[in-house]
């Protein structure tokens, strides 16, 4: 066998063996065509969550009050290595409190007080934060603008929890990274204030 087929095979094998290694598993998605988890469970004048067309649509006229829809995953406590990403798209803000995106990490279902959010606000700045039922114990890790948010277009928000940190991506361009500091909170969804936004995919992997 020459040297040039053998070389040939090294690279075959050597390609195939990368490719295994970083094949990503594919543990949840949610395209909201069933609506199993029952994301709208809200409707009222100013404050709605409905599913239209296979998307969640979250409507907040209220610029006092978090419109939330939460679903909990427990399997998270057994992931070591997990990305989290969602395709938004934010169709309007009602004032210049607003404020949508991804909630993640939260300690409640129906109420949430204590958790991470992630999104963009009336001013197209990206928002990564962690809040807190004592307003003493918030923190805000990322507010500014960035060329990676597309503003009136299809974005995809990703977090990945890799080695005890977050890393927040916004079109696979890396915003911020931080250290965990919630790991037994497993409830995440969408969050809205004085805005509407839409989401049509969820997607969770193991990295």
């Amino acid at each position: 066998m020459s040297n040039k087929i053998i070389a040939c095979l090294f690279s075959i094998l050597t390609l195939f063996i990368l490719t295994s290694c970083n094949k990503k598993t594919k543990i949840f998605e949610e395209n909201f065509s069933n609506n199993s988890n029952r994301w709208d469970t809200l409707t009222s004048v100013y404050i709605s969550n409905e599913i239209k067309n296979n998307q969640l649509v979250m409507s907040n006229q209220l610029d006092n009050i978090l419109n939330s829809s939460l679903i909990r995953l427990d399997f998270l406590k057994t992931e070591e290595k997990y990305s989290i990403s969602s395709i938004l798209i934010f169709d309007k803000f009602y004032g210049n409190h607003g404020l949508g995106g991804l909630i993640l990490f939260s300690d409640s279902k129906d109420n949430p007080k204590n958790f991470v959010f992630f999104g963009i606000n009336s001013q197209n700045e990206i928002v990564i934060s962690e809040e807190n039922a004592s307003s003493n114990f918030s923190k805000v890790y990322y507010k500014q603008k960035n060329q990676a948010y597309k503003q009136d277009e299809t974005n995809v928000f990703k977090l990945k929890y890799l080695d005890n940190h977050w890393q927040f991506l916004v079109n696979n361009k890396p915003i911020v990274t931080i250290q965990n500091q919630l790991k037994n909170n497993y409830y995440m969804g969408f969050g809205a204030i004085n805005c509407q936004l839409t989401s049509n995919q969820i997607i969770i992997e193991s990295e």
